[in-house]
């Protein structure tokens, strides 16, 4: 066999290993942009469900709250926890009461804060928490695990607030409903949830329900010397601004304009592996 022959034979072997190495380039680099996609879509951006029940809007204006009740504090709930639980080792039912304390704040500029505490369990005081926070301007992170926006109906205090996950945990966003009794008491009257099951839908627990007594928790209001800013999360987001909510027409333009776009696409030919292998990439 001749050297042209040998030759002749291995172009064909060559080219074909190449096309392939290009393949399986291209199939890592797309499973690559879908993981990239699919941590960003899960950690860092509110899914857009969330985003459309979502209905209060951020514009940083004094809502004038502290002449309904008082601000310069937090509110505390208190309640009582009764249940019966099994030990396995012996096998008898203990009946069990604990108090659990939920902690909420209100801010001039609208902001709403629920579910914080303090992370230092030996401290047992939220004023000395807040100070170290406030000395601490650079890193001045409550420990909180909602955060949102309150807007205020004659006697009766609206917020809509959301969770910060983490890579394990799911996003979840609630509404609730607090009456006021005085300056230093409110009360929970109505909630519902701004999320449902993707799995398994069910829109029901995204009605609003009113509270019946035992459901009705009481927070009442404890002054502190200092507390954190009204610095969120939710201020970095642009849905979250009033000035950026667009309106109704604008967004169906915007997604017929869009769909317009993908019908002429749809029709271009890609004839030349460059174009195929762009394409791709792009997908």
């Amino acid at each position: 066999m001749t050297i042209s022959e040998v030759a002749f034979i291995a172009i064909p072997a060559i080219t074909t290993r190449t096309l392939y190495n290009i393949k399986m380039q291209i199939k890592m680099k797309k499973n690559i942009i879908a993981l990239i996609v699919i941590a960003t879509l899960t950690s860092c951006g509110v899914p857009h469900y969330i985003k459309q029940n979502f209905t209060y809007c951020y514009d940083g204006q004094n809502t004038g709250i502290d002449t309904l009740i008082n601000i310069d504090g937090y509110y505390k709930i208190t309640r009582l926890w009764e249940r019966d639980e099994r030990y396995t080792t012996k096998g008898q039912w203990v009946h069990k009461i604990d108090t659990l304390c939920t902690n909420l704040m209100f801010y001039k500029d609208g902001i709403f804060v629920n579910e914080f505490n303090d992370p230092d369990r030996n401290r047992k005081d939220i004023q000395l928490y807040f100070k170290k926070l406030v000395k601490n301007k650079k890193n001045e992170k409550l420990n909180t695990r909602f955060y949102g926006i309150y807007k205020i109906y004659r006697d009766t205090i609206k917020a809509q607030y959301i969770n910060y996950p983490g890579l394990t945990n799911t996003w979840m966003a609630y509404e609730t409903w607090y009456k006021v009794i005085n300056k230093g008491t409110i009360k929970i009257i109505a909630g519902r949830q701004l999320f449902y099951d993707r799995e398994n839908p069910n829109k029901s627990v995204m009605n609003l329900k009113m509270t019946n007594k035992e459901d009705s928790y009481t927070a009442v209001f404890i002054p502190v010397e200092v507390r954190p800013g009204p610095n969120c999360w939710l201020k970095n987001k642009k849905w979250f601004w009033c000035k950026n909510r667009k309106r109704p027409l604008q967004n169906k333009a915007r997604v017929n304009f869009l769909v317009f776009l993908l019908k002429i696409f749809s029709f271009i030919p890609l004839k030349c592996f460059f174009c195929r292998f762009l394409f791709s990439l792009s997908l």
